[in-house]
Parts: structure tokens; C-alpha cells; sequence
């Protein structure tokens, strides 16, 4: 339940973070840096570990051949 509420809470917030890049026209790439530091300074939130063939799979063809 836990893991949930953190997966929606960083969704809204990249969601959040490229509607302000847009408005302020800043790549999005930048503020997703950003706010991804920020976001490893808060202190207390879960550590989620991905598998390294689920990341391997899953993440890295879309990445390949878009």
C-alpha cells in the first residue's frame, strides 16, 4: 500500500513538473534533473529496488529504438 502512494505521489510530481517546463519553457529534461535531486533530499521515503532484467526489458528497448 505503501509503495502506491509513493508510485502516485512521484507520478503527479513529473506529471506537475512538465506542465511547468511547458508553462516556463524550459526542456522538460532539465526540471526532471531537478526536481529528482529534490526529491532525494526528503528524507524517509521508501527505497524501492528494481530488478536489473525487469529494467533490462522493459525500460531499455523502448529507449533503443524510439
Amino acid at each position: 500500500m505503501q509503495y502506491a502512494v509513493v508510485f502516485v505521489l512521484l507520478l503527479s510530481f513529473v506529471v506537475g513538473l512538465g506542465y511547468l517546463a511547458r508553462r516556463v519553457n524550459i526542456p522538460y529534461p532539465i526540471l526532471f534533473v531537478m526536481g529528482g535531486l529534490l526529491i532525494g533530499f526528503i528524507p524517509d521515503l521508501p527505497t524501492i529496488k528494481l530488478d536489473p532484467n525487469f529494467v533490462f526489458f522493459i525500460f531499455l528497448p523502448p529507449l533503443l529504438f524510439i
